[in-house]
């Protein structure tokens, strides 16, 4: 591809581009990061993400699942041992089928069925609050994020939930990639090279997303969104907050 190549650098084959690529080549990372903004990482997900976790975490030390040796192993094992690699690579979305139709008689099962349940009935925790910020204060947030919330819960006793999704550019927060892109020579007698210090601009930052239960009333809402900007007021140039409960995109 034009302005595309590769070189071998201290011993090291490493894809190079043209200098003139160099405007165009942080479009590639934004555009990664706003998949995961957008797609990945959008507000909905996580409450599916949970119940699918609950419902695999209940049933999994009472469930046997055939390895790669064709031997049962019990479900727990393969996922916190890793004693069976391949077994744990063929799991797939099929482990909930069998956790619906297990006709094993305990508790935990009948939890994990219920986790399953609200998924096909979409009775999910609904996002409540978003708040955007960089990554220095992120455990005085979660700090804050716990205190608030230990205080409520639903009538059946259901929690208010709580994720931080990292969005950055493929190798951490904080980390500007361009740093490590590798530009050609424009002359056969100059050496490939990095750009130093960056220009790019590219950002990462830390997104939370807060979650009511259920059915949870609007009153609840508010009073929990008003409590986070109490608590959040010292650091308003920092973050970013919005109340996003009853918007459905």
């Amino acid at each position: 591809m034009n302005g595309i190549g590769v070189q071998n650098i201290n011993g090291e084959e490493r894809i190079t581009f043209a200098e003139k690529l160099g405007d165009d080549i942080p479009d590639v990372f934004n555009a990664r990061k706003l998949l995961f903004a957008k797609a990945y990482y959008h507000k909905k997900v996580y409450p599916v993400e949970y119940q699918i976790q609950e419902a695999i975490r209940l049933a999994a030390p009472h469930l046997k699942i055939r390895g790669a040796d064709k031997k049962f192993r019990v479900l727990k094992d393969i996922l916190t041992e890793l004693i069976d690699i391949r077994g744990y690579i063929n799991l797939d979305d099929t482990i909930l089928t069998l956790i619906k139709y297990s006709e094993i008689d305990h508790e935990d099962i009948r939890k994990a069925k219920l986790c399953i349940e609200k998924i096909e009935r979409r009775e999910l925790h609904t996002s409540i609050v978003k708040i955007q910020f960089s990554d220095p204060i992120r455990e005085k947030i979660e700090e804050i994020v716990k205190f608030i919330l230990d205080k409520y819960s639903s009538p059946e006793g259901e929690k208010p939930l709580y994720v931080f999704r990292e969005l950055h550019f493929g190798k951490g927060p904080n980390v500007d990639p361009m740093e490590n892109v590798i530009f050609s020579p424009r002359s056969k007698s100059s050496h490939a090279r990095t750009r130093g210090n960056s220009e790019s601009q590219l950002k990462s930052e830390t997104t939370l997303f807060i979650y009511g239960w259920y059915g949870i009333e609007p009153e609840t809402v508010n009073e929990i969104y008003e409590k986070f900007q109490s608590e959040l007021n010292q650091y308003e140039n920092s973050i970013t907050m919005k109340k996003i409960f009853g918007r459905d995109r």
